[in-house]
């Protein structure tokens, strides 16, 4: 079975500088990766060392299960991959439709018709890039990598001019085309909402032991409820880290005791000490009472997010959410089971 895209043990260094290492993973057809993590992570440099537009200083990239760097070097041309960086480059001079046909060898006006429907560019056809909204230029940028009918394609903050509607629609007609054309995809952005729900799986990129690295890979669901530690839960949206000691069955914290999640148990098998709950705000229950004091609250249109100090000084401040705007003073309490880590910070 072809794999359009495999990665082992990938490094990339600038000048004495290691930027990350020993990055591996591996994409099937029709997938799309979301690469999420702060700016300097190394997300950017990822995908160009994908499309040969960089060196990496070690590892192996497989295309299409031909190696393109490691034993073998093949330049960007050769590649088949596609690309959509954040500054657009279209070419002036040329209309829109002139701009998403330039990719493709023998001219195919039905093709470019398709892709001028899917991205939403009826009716600008002959439009010069300096007619275009940014939005606009963003779409073409996109309809012309998807032109020549990549194996993969590469995309670096490829909504960030769109519209909350037609962001939506374009990546659900993106994950759509890879789909048929047997083609994967990955998808840079600094978006959190665009990582968890436009892509198959989610890699995290974040501080390892010595410099950046893919911290966990996973579908988005499992990372945003299951996240690997500490980093990679903060990344993806607030987190409450309630800490206490774990005896091998129950999480003694100051809010009482805390049933763990199966995997929980599977991944803290014969340890016993020093351990986190990681529970977001949703799954946090307010009722009414006295023990922490409401310090924020800010109305998002669902719900009211509160940031609640603990009156007995005994937890940090707790990020909750409520359906109804709290009077003054709560209680609060967590959902069961919950997912418990091991308390890294303490486990030295």
């Amino acid at each position: 079975m072809t794999t359009p895209l495999k990665i082992k043990d990938l490094s990339h260094k600038y000048d004495q500088q290691l930027v990350f290492e020993h990055v591996s993973l591996e994409i099937q057809a029709g997938e799309l990766i979301t690469v999420f993590g702060k700016s300097g992570c190394g997300k950017t440099t990822l995908i160009r060392d994908i499309a040969g537009l960089n060196n990496p200083c070690g590892g192996e990239i497989w295309i299409d299960n031909k190696p393109v760097f490691g034993s073998n070097n093949i330049p960007p041309q050769e590649r088949g991959v596609g690309l959509v960086f954040q500054d657009y480059a279209l070419f002036p001079t040329l209309s829109v439709k002139q701009n998403i046909g330039f990719g493709i060898r023998q001219k195919d006006p039905a093709r470019i018709a398709e892709l001028i429907e899917k991205t939403g560019l009826n009716g600008l056809e002959h439009r010069y890039p300096s007619q275009l909204s940014g939005g606009q230029q963003q779409r073409v940028a996109l309809a012309r990598a998807l032109a020549p009918k990549p194996k993969i394609l590469l995309m670096d903050e490829p909504f960030a001019n769109l519209d909350a509607v037609r962001k939506f629609q374009l990546a659900q007609d993106l994950t759509l085309l890879l789909k048929t054309e047997g083609a994967c995809g990955i998808l840079i952005t600094h978006d959190r909402q665009d990582a968890l729900s436009f892509s198959n799986r989610i890699a995290i990129m974040g501080q390892g032991q010595r410099t950046s690295e893919i911290l966990q890979m996973d579908t988005s669901e499992t990372v945003y409820k299951f996240p690997s530690n500490k980093t990679v839960a903060s990344l993806l949206g607030s987190c409450n880290f309630i800490r206490g000691l774990w005896n091998g069955t129950n999480l003694e914290t100051d809010l009482g005791s805390l049933t763990p999640t199966p995997k929980s148990v599977q991944n803290l098998k014969d340890y016993q000490g020093p351990a986190l709950a990681c529970i977001r705000p949703e799954e946090l229950m307010v009722s009414s009472g006295s023990r922490f004091k409401v310090q924020n609250c800010y109305f998002l249109g669902q719900s009211f997010r509160m940031v609640c100090v603990d009156q007995a000084q005994k937890l940090n401040s707790i990020v909750a959410y409520s359906k109804f705007r709290p009077e003054g003073f709560i209680n609060i309490s967590s959902t069961q089971p919950v997912w418990i880590i091991k308390d890294d910070d303490r486990c030295l």
